[in-house]
């Protein structure tokens, strides 16, 4: 092993645990959002939840085999997802519910901590 590969695998492994945990973190704060402030009906709610993360289930294969193409198109989709976010942040920022609020709050945070990791996990995965 070389010094340069050693150097990389050093920080890969908590990039790696902060990738999966904002990224189940992102799809838990999705589906709880859905659900809450959805359609009423619970197959709707799913239904539009798989819609939604399917940008994000592109890649779990990826992620699961630890591919280090995944993780940088990982980033392109969490770029969507940051769109997405802050334009719903300043669209709701007068009327929306505290819970509502925190948990587009939350779900940006996921966001960028998640494309930092994934950026880290990139560099890091030899």
């Amino acid at each position: 092993m070389t010094e340069h590969t050693a150097l990389n695998s050093s920080y890969y492994p908590p990039a790696r645990v902060a990738v999966l945990i904002c990224y189940f973190g992102l799809l838990a704060t999705m589906l709880f959002g859905l659900l809450n402030f959805g359609p009423p009906e619970l197959a709707a709610a799913l239904g539009l939840w798989i819609i939604v993360s399917s940008g994000l289930f592109l890649v779990m294969p990826g992620l699961i085999k630890q591919t280090k193409r995944s993780y940088q198109w990982l980033c392109f989709i969490f770029l969507m997802y940051f769109i997405w976010y802050v334009q719903a942040i300043f669209a709701t920022a007068a009327g929306a519910s505290p819970v509502g609020a925190a948990h587009e709050w939350v779900s940006l945070a996921l966001i960028v901590i998640g494309f930092c990791a994934a950026m880290f996990a990139a560099r890091g995965k030899a």
